[in-house]
């Protein structure tokens, strides 16, 4: 693997660059260097959405943020891109392509490194044992030990993966709506609020309502917005609902359990990081999981990532970058990661 030309010390920026951060539904963006600045925008992940918004989007929020920190895009020298689009490595060198197309439209002409959107989570503590995990629409959780053992598990969407996340929670209250509404299944308030999140008119099957609904282009965020009211029926104390949670709580430990265990550190107390709507916003399901990381890993901390917060993403970037890009090695064996140079 060819590594980036530029070296990043901790603490000093020989040149500008440029750190992208994309997940599901926002974008961040910054330049780094004596004049930091960073903005935020809608999503630019170009396999989820149209791929000419997201270009768009990608192109503007570049282009403002260079003006606000007052670079000149000539003396941009490195690019880091860690986004949602980079889900598989194939999927990384084509969101590569796409960066490397807008960067050289705005004049930038640097290394581009492209990875997953859990590196900047996995990465934003200094703690040298880490356990990272993204409880939003899916599933991801990634662990390291000193930046040079890592793990992966879960992130291959919906269809193979994602088990604890909102799409699987869903699927799983939705199921549980129909089963109760044809006599297969408890009974349960799940299928009022279903009827209602669908829109369902009276005498209308529930099934077919939902039906309409959710067989979709995009099924994947439809079905995913659904997870909120199954988080209500179980604060509500419905039955079902609290079965789901806990099952949904159960996968989540299973998935921080496989990358404790595979670094070797899940008896060593590891920061522990959370991020994704479902494990960060106040829940049945947050308390859930966070009772059991707790009750399995004593954690040393047990914090929230925050994605506004660039110092702290950049302090990560730096970790993997200061010696020349040895960490990446060990990172590119478990997640995607792409360099190439925008010409």
């Amino acid at each position: 693997m060819t590594r980036p030309a530029g070296q990043l010390d901790a603490g000093h920026y020989p040149f500008p660059w440029l750190l992208v951060e994309g997940g599901g539904s926002r974008t961040w963006v910054a330049v780094v260097g004596d004049r930091d600045a960073q903005l935020s925008g809608l999503s630019t992940n170009v396999t989820t959405g149209s791929q000419s918004s997201a270009r768009q989007r990608l192109r503007k929020l570049l282009g403002s943020v260079l003006a606000a920190a007052g670079t000149r895009a000539a003396d941009v020298r490195l690019a880091f891109a860690a986004h949602g689009a980079a889900a598989t490595q194939r999927a990384a060198e084509r969101f590569a392509d796409v960066c490397a197309e807008v960067l050289a439209g705005l004049g930038v002409r640097a290394d581009l490194i492209v990875t997953s959107d859990m590196v900047p989570v996995v990465t934003s503590g200094d703690a040298d044992r880490v356990v990272a995990a993204i409880a939003g629409t899916g599933t991801v959780f990634v662990a390291h030990r000193e930046l040079s053992h890592w793990a992966r598990a879960s992130g291959a969407d919906y269809l193979l993966s994602d088990e604890g996340g909102g799409f699987d929670l869903a699927m799983h209250g939705l199921r549980a709506a129909i089963r109760a509404s044809d006599g297969r299944g408890r009974a349960t308030g799940l299928v009022a609020r279903a009827r209602q999140w669908s829109a369902a008119p009276d005498g209308v099957r529930l099934s077919d309502a939902l039906y309409n609904h959710v067989y979709v282009a995009r099924p994947r965020s439809v079905v995913a917005g659904f997870a909120p009211s199954v988080l209500d029926a179980a604060r509500d104390g419905d039955d079902v609902a609290v079965a789901l949670v806990e099952a949904a709580a159960e996968e989540f430990l299973v998935g921080v359990r496989a990358v404790a265990e595979q670094v070797d550190i899940a008896r060593d107390s590891p920061a522990v990081i959370l991020s994704g709507s479902l494990a960060t916003v106040e829940s049945p399901l947050r308390s859930a999981i966070r009772t059991r990381v707790r009750e399995y890993l004593s954690p040393a901390a047990i914090t929230d990532y925050q994605p506004e917060n660039l110092a702290a993403k950049v302090a990560g970037v730096v970790r993997l970058l200061h010696d020349g890009g040895a960490h990446m090695e060990g990172l590119k064996a478990v997640l995607p990661v792409t360099i190439r140079r925008v010409t």
